[in-house]
């Protein structure tokens, strides 16, 4: 079975560059009142996990859920911008 890692902490994601820069890239304040890209993607994860619907597919596509999740923002980093 393909898996992204084993160990799905946050504190083990920050060994990846990708995601040490979602810290401080800003979103909206109208969309995401809870703060940076990185705040957001742990509360989409942390959500993600008590989803009944997702917590029964087979382990597989649990898996490939999860790694869409974490990656879902992941080049904010390279494409926000803030007008002036």
């Amino acid at each position: 079975m393909w898996t992204i890692s084993n160990d799905k902490s946050w504190e083990y994601m920050q060994q990846y560059d990708w995601v040490k820069d979602m810290y401080g890239v800003p979103q909206s304040t109208i969309h995401h009142a809870e703060g940076d890209v990185a705040t957001h993607t742990q509360m989409v994860l942390a959500a993600l996990e008590n989803i009944e619907e997702y917590q029964k597919l087979p382990q597989q596509e649990r898996e490939i859920v999860w790694t869409a999740a974490l990656f879902h923002d992941v080049e904010k980093r390279s494409t926000t911008f803030t007008d002036e």
